[in-house]
This record gives structure tokens, sequence and C-alpha cells, in this order.
């Protein structure tokens, strides 16, 4: 049940943080964490502890109607955050491969404009186009106790590579591509495994 709830988590925050990590750690007990992990721990634990003690002193129920208790638990919970988000390297690589992906989008937007410009616009290239992309960033790889996060965020970088360099032909190829087949049919022919990955998300 906890796995469910943690991989639905995972989705909702578009695989920027990874809840399945916490599921696997409270499950093994017997993970030896290294100094710097112990540090970063310790960073973290700080930063929580310093904002619950922040909220409850400079509460002022009359204006924001919360108990002291309820007002530390509810900074603590945004430090705890907040801390997390800053000190862990791999929401850092997924913010990189979030903003590799924006990168491509807009490359892969420039390029059928560029087709439409030269070649006069295949019907509904552009439409086309815009229904792969927005298939492939909805992609998830969360599985049984697995958020996948960064998995998740390299598929969809590794799919939209593939788009861009299949817009990067001529004319009669990018037609046979693009325009013979439907969606699924287009993220088949660039990677015959985004057809699971769609349908595993489809049916969450």
């Amino acid at each position: 049940m906890f796995q469910f709830f943690s991989n639905k988590m995972t989705e909702l925050s578009d695989h920027y943080l990874d809840w399945s990590r916490v599921a696997i750690l409270a499950r093994s007990g017997n993970h030896v964490y290294s100094r710097d992990e112990l540090m970063m721990r310790g960073r973290i634990a700080g930063a929580t502890l310093a904002s619950a003690f922040l909220g409850a002193y400079l509460n002022d129920s009359e204006y924001t109607y919360c108990g002291n208790l309820t007002m530390a638990i509810m900074t603590g919970a945004v430090g705890l955050a907040a801390a997390h988000l800053y000190e862990s390297p791999s929401f850092h690589k997924r913010l990189w491969l979030s903003r590799e992906c924006d990168s491509l989008k807009t490359d892969i937007a420039k390029q059928v404009g560029s087709l439409c410009s030269e070649s006069g616009c295949f019907e509904n290239l552009q439409e086309k186009v815009e229904q792969v992309v927005s298939a492939i960033m909805q992609i998830s790889l969360s599985e049984g106790a697995n958020g996948n996060a960064t998995q998740t965020w390299g598929r969809r970088r590794f799919l939209l590579t593939k788009a861009r360099e299949n817009l990067d032909k001529t004319a009669d190829e990018v037609r046979a591509f693009w325009l013979e087949g439907d969606v699924e049919e287009v993220l088949d022919k660039l990677d015959d495994r985004a057809i699971e990955d769609r349908r595993r998300f489809q049916l969450r």
C-alpha cells in the first residue's frame, strides 16, 4: 500500500522527488551511511528543527488561527522539504534533465516551424509532433517499490532527442516518420519501450 502511495506522490511531483527512496530505506533498517551522508542528513535535520522552532516561536495565533504545535509541524515540514531539495544530488540531476527536456522541446518547435517555412507545412505535422511530445512528457517509469524518478527524466530526454533527430531529415523522410501512423506508432518508431511506459502510466 505504501508503495502505491509513494509512487503516486512521485508522479504528482512530476518525478522531481522520488518518494520510494523513503520506503526502501525505512524497510531496510540496516542501511550503513557514509560520513558525507550522515553530515547531509544532519544538516537536513537541523534545518527541520530550526524551522519548526521558529514557526512556533514567531507564531501569532490571532493571525494564523493555528496553535504553536500545528505551526511547528507545518513550518518543520516546509523546512524538511526545502533542505532535502537543496541537499539532494538526485534532485539537482532531475532538475538538470528537466531543463534539458525544455531545451529539446524548444528545438523541436523551431524545427517544425522551419520545416513549415521551407517546404510548406505538412498537414497535421505540428499537431502530431505536439501530441507525441506531450505523450513523452507523460511517461512514467514508477513501478512496484521503485519511483524511478531519475530514470523517468532520462527516458524523456532520450525520446525527445530521438524526436529532434527525426525532424532533421528530408521532407519525404519527415512525412513518412511522423505522419504515417498514430501517436503510439510514432512512439514505437522512436523506441519500442515507450509504448509500454506510456500504457503503464495510463493504467494508473
